[in-house]
């Protein structure tokens, strides 16, 4: 979803959908009519209203922009134009919240009529603007599917722009795999296309910006993961004395996230995490656990090595699939250093929670402690769903 990862349940309690609602949908008009352009408001707002009651959040983004078509001067530069005067003052921070959800479908309109070739100059003029208001990531991304070479030289000169928004635009819209965005198979297919405008971000001063690289990068790590540990080995080895080491650090960390939870040795050398030389014993609290229940999990670990080890320690929940195997989800746990022939004791809980993202079936689940990407220690349990009343 748009403007990083939206916080606007946090906020309200409404649903996201609530957030294009009827008092929405009049503020857009009044926007749009103070403009003084054409713009027939009382058929806007009869589309734009039509069974809204019933449409989720993306459906009702659609139909706003589709009214707005209808009701705005059948010319689509005049259209376009009018949306882009209708916009109100730059946001100051990197952070926008859920107000600016407002002009979604201001965007929308663009991704749908005017990102094409035959409009690029409209439709990218007119992104750089709204971008400022509310994230254009999805809305670009016709134009790099369909002229990725143009797109890219132009989101390149843009990662020098005064405005973080839009230089976070440059690396949020061209990620290979964008959550709930039009998939780029261009980009996947070749992980390097994008590696200047990356460059030319990895010490953006915002940190919405790095972060955004730090999560392009880790697109790149789930289909070619060896380009993606490449580039964060070149930008660990040369920090320019005007970068933070700390920052970069901390970005590539998120960048390579999968590959070492996946452990990836290559991943896990780059940050001094070599075979690990250990004895681990796993207890848990209860032989069984419903779903909402936790799990306290206790953990020892025995150094067999004469020497200090640095370990990263983390454990795999494997989840039951409908054909009876069992699927891994990694959660961190700590960082350590271990003295040679020392004992290291942990203690953490496990919520086994309902989750919306993956079927939530009861049976046999284990859980595996991971030490430097390698299994240690593990223990089987069963989940099981609550009685219901």
């Amino acid at each position: 979803m748009p403007v990083h990862e939206a916080k606007s349940e946090e906020a309200t309690s409404r649903p996201f959908k609530e957030l294009i609602d009827r008092a929405a949908i009049r503020r857009l008009a009044d926007a749009v009519a103070a403009t003084g352009r054409p713009f027939r408001r009382a058929l806007y707002t009869r589309r734009a209203t039509a069974g809204l009651d019933e449409l989720e959040l993306k459906a009702r983004v659609r139909q706003v922009a589709a009214a707005l078509r209808d009701a705005l001067d059948p010319d689509l530069e005049v259209a376009t134009q009018t949306l882009v005067e209708a916009l109100p003052e730059p946001i100051a921070s990197d952070e926008p919240t859920s107000e600016h959800f407002l002009y979604w479908p201001y965007l929308q309109f663009v991704e749908e009529y005017a990102a094409t070739p035959e409009h690029f100059e409209l439709a990218t003029s007119a992104l750089h603007a709204m971008t400022q208001r509310f994230s254009a990531e999805f809305a670009i991304r016709p134009l790099l599917a369909a002229e990725p070479g143009r797109t890219l030289a132009l989101l390149l000169e843009w990662t020098g722009d005064p405005s973080p928004q839009v230089r976070r635009l440059c690396s949020e819209g061209t990620r290979p795999r964008l959550p709930w965005g039009q998939r780029l198979p261009a980009f996947i297919d070749d992980p390097h296309a994008t590696t200047p405008i990356l460059d030319a971000l990895v010490d953006d001063p915002v940190e919405g910006v790095r972060r955004s690289v730090a999560n392009h990068v880790g697109d790149i790590a789930k289909d070619h993961p060896e380009v993606a540990i490449a580039l964060c080995r070149r930008w660990r080895r040369a920090v320019p004395r005007r970068s933070s080491r700390e920052d970069r650090e901390r970005l590539v960390r998120h960048a390579l996230r999968h590959p070492i939870k996946q452990g990836n040795a290559e991943a896990l050398a780059l940050f001094g995490y070599g075979e690990a030389s250990v004895e681990a014993k796993l207890a848990l609290s209860a032989p069984s656990a419903k779903l909402g229940e936790s799990v306290r999990l206790e953990l020892e670990i025995v150094s067999l090595s004469g020497e200090a080890q640095d370990l990263l320690i983390d454990y795999a929940v494997h989840f039951p699939r409908a054909d009876g195997s069992l699927a891994p989800k990694v959660f961190k746990w700590t960082e350590r250093s271990l003295d040679g022939g020392a004992t290291l004791r942990l203690e953490r809980r496990h919520v086994f929670r309902r989750v919306t993202t993956r079927s939530n079936r009861s049976g046999r689940h284990r859980i595996e402690v991971l030490v430097n990407g390698s299994a240690v220690a593990g223990r089987d349990l069963e989940v099981r769903a609550p009685a219901s009343k």
